[in-house]
């Protein structure tokens, strides 16, 4: 579980293969670690949004 962008960041420099990343949420995610809110959003490549049942609870899938 990654919990900001340094870890994600760190992560990322040891995959050797592309990394799926999957979260909900996106408003508390915005709030709460911008920083990492808005490397999603424009680092990696948005592929499915599966809806959720509770606010935005809809889960993003994204490909770093």
């Amino acid at each position: 579980m990654v919990e900001n962008s340094d870890q994600l960041h760190q992560w990322l420099e040891n995959a050797r293969d592309p990394t799926w990343v999957l979260f909900t949420f996106a408003s508390e995610l915005r709030i709460t670690t911008p920083e990492l809110h808005d490397w999603l959003m424009t680092a990696a490549t948005h592929e499915a949004i599966v809806p959720g049942a509770i606010g935005d609870g809809a889960v993003q899938v994204r490909l770093c």
